[in-house]
């Protein structure tokens, strides 16, 4: 019996080594099928090592990656990747895995960037070019949906009005989640002054979505500012601003 262990694993050992070896288009075709909206302008190496230039999502460009596969998960049936990105829109890495079925998970992902090359956003804050940093735990995407996100993002925007508007915001975090198939990122802070700042972007994959930004306890030499950036009073000392995206 011992022949029959020592044969299924050298087939084993021999379909990793043959599945390694294919061109590394094989991981961005699959991932196209999770996610159509993911485009990419060449490809080079193989599954095992390999790496992706011009990577965009949909309009955005993202930048360059290099993944490397995890031989030992191929025999699991999944494609499990480490990937590593460098551009000018977002820096980062973490882990992503395919599988036959469609699924696509995101692990351990950590990336920081500016908003100067967001081109979703408002002209007038994206110029602001502020930072941040996106901490993915674990997200699940299935059938061009969100089905599950954990994670926190932070961002030091507001914090850059001073200079501009005459009004320094707070910087912002909060959680990383789904609803109905969005990822949905919700953000708060409060500045020294006691203003307090709520966000929330609902984005779908298929890059459209919405976003609403509340200040509240607004001193009155802010309002000004406010008005400016496109917020809507309401009420004495309270600001609403709401964007569409692509808008």
């Amino acid at each position: 019996m011992r022949w029959i262990f020592y044969g299924a694993l050298t087939i084993a050992i021999a379909v990793v080594a043959a599945f390694a070896m294919m061109p590394v288009e094989f991981v961005m075709h699959a991932a196209q099928k999770c996610d159509p909206l993911i485009l990419y302008s060449s490809a080079e190496g193989t599954v095992w090592r390999g790496e992706v230039r011009g990577i965009r999502y949909g309009a955005q460009a993202v930048g360059d990656a290099r993944i490397s596969t995890r031989a030992l998960a191929l025999l699991t049936g999944s494609l499990t990747s480490e990937f590593e990105l460098s551009g000018n829109a977002v820096t980062g890495r973490g882990v992503m895995s395919l599988t036959p079925g469609g699924r696509l998970s995101l692990k351990d992902v950590r990336m920081a960037g500016t908003t100067r090359e967001l081109i979703s956003i408002q002209s007038e804050i994206r110029e602001l070019n502020g930072e941040f940093r996106l901490d993915i735990v674990d997200a699940v995407i299935r059938d061009r949906e969100c089905m599950k996100a954990e994670g926190r993002i932070w961002t030091n925007l507001l914090t850059r009005m001073e200079s501009r508007w005459q009004w320094r915001g707070p910087e912002l975090e909060g959680p990383i989640s789904c609803q109905e198939g969005d990822v949905v990122l919700s953000l708060a802070g409060q500045n020294a002054a006691g203003e307090e700042v709520e966000g929330r972007l609902e984005v779908g994959l298929d890059a459209t979505g919405r976003f609403q930004a509340n200040v509240s306890n607004s001193q009155p030499e802010t309002a000004q500012a406010l008005i400016l950036l496109g917020f809507l009073s309401e009420g004495r000392d309270r600001f609403v601003y709401q964007h569409a995206i692509p808008g």
